[in-house]
C-alpha cells in the first residue's frame, strides 16, 4: 500500500528553489532600497542649497555650506547652523558661499554616490533673471 505525501528529497528541493528566488530578489531590493536612499540624500543637499540661498538673501548674511567626508556645516556668518552626516554621500573637501544676494559663488558639487564619483549642477535651481543681475553688476536690484 502507497502512502500519499511529500518526500523528504521533494521538500528540499522546493526549499532550495525557494531560497534561490528570495536571495535573487532579495539582493536586488535591497540595492533598489539603498540607490532611493541615496537619492533622497541627493534630493536634501538640493534643498539645503536652496534654503541658503534663501536664507543669505533674506537676512543680507553670507552663508557657507562646507563639505567634508560625509558631513555638511553650514555657517552663517562663521556661526555653526546646521551639521549634517550623510550616510550614502561622500564629499572631497569643499565649500560653497552664497552672498547677501542669495547667488552661491560656484554652482557645482562632486561628491561620491555610492562609490560612484558624481557632480551635482544647481545653476538651474536659481532664477535666470537674478543671474544676468548679478553679471550685469547691478547691486540692490
Amino acid at each position: 500500500m502507497r502512502q500519499s505525501g511529500v518526500t523528504l528529497i521533494e521538500l528540499l528541493v522546493v526549499i532550495a528553489l525557494i531560497a534561490v528566488v528570495t536571495a535573487m530578489v532579495g539582493g536586488s531590493t535591497l540595492d533598489s532600497l539603498d540607490k532611493a536612499r541615496a537619492k533622497t540624500e541627493e534630493v536634501s543637499i538640493m534643498s539645503l542649497l536652496k534654503q541658503s540661498g534663501a536664507r543669505a538673501f533674506s537676512t543680507g548674511n553670507v552663508i557657507t555650506l562646507k563639505f567634508s567626508g560625509p558631513e555638511l556645516s553650514v555657517f552663517s556668518e562663521k556661526q555653526l547652523m546646521i551639521k549634517e552626516t550623510f550616510k550614502f554621500l561622500n564629499f572631497n573637501d569643499q565649500q560653497i558661499e552664497f552672498n547677501q544676494k542669495g547667488l552661491p559663488d560656484k554652482f557645482h558639487l562632486n561628491f561620491k554616490s555610492r562609490e560612484m564619483e558624481k557632480v551635482l549642477d544647481f545653476k538651474s535651481i536659481f532664477d535666470r533673471s537674478m543671474l544676468s543681475l548679478d553679471s550685469e553688476g547691478l547691486n540692490g536690484v
